[in-house]
């Protein structure tokens, strides 16, 4: 990953706030993202629309990459349990930290990934 500067452009990329993230892949190819703090879920209801509802998921617990499909079913089942276990409150900080990359849901959209 390189360190960027916010309100500066990368490339053909903007970097707007601290948590912008330009990384290249094992293809070589350039790819930007976000990084989320605890302040996804303010961020979540900030952005919900008359009569919608949000909530945090856990998509993946950390770990090293997966070997085999039965480890990765096992961090699957892990972050199931996550998911029922935390339900559809805030998150703890000791929560966030427990999750490798995490999605807010909005009712009636599409998905918004975090890492």
């Amino acid at each position: 990953m390189e360190r960027t500067t916010p309100g500066r452009r990368h490339r053909r990329f903007p970097i707007e706030i601290e948590g912008d993230v330009i990384y290249q892949t094992e293809l070589s190819q350039e790819n930007f993202w976000h990084v989320f703090g605890t302040d996804l879920w303010e961020l979540l209801e900030r952005n919900l629309g008359p009569g919608q509802t949000g909530w945090l998921e856990a998509i993946r617990l950390p770990g090293e990459e997966f070997r085999s499909r039965e480890e990765e079913q096992a961090n699957y089942r892990g972050t199931q349990e996550f998911n029922r276990r935390v339900g559809r409150r805030p998150w703890t900080a000791a929560e966030y930290r427990s999750v490798h990359t995490a999605a807010a849901v909005r009712t009636g959209s599409t998905v918004l990934e975090a890492n």
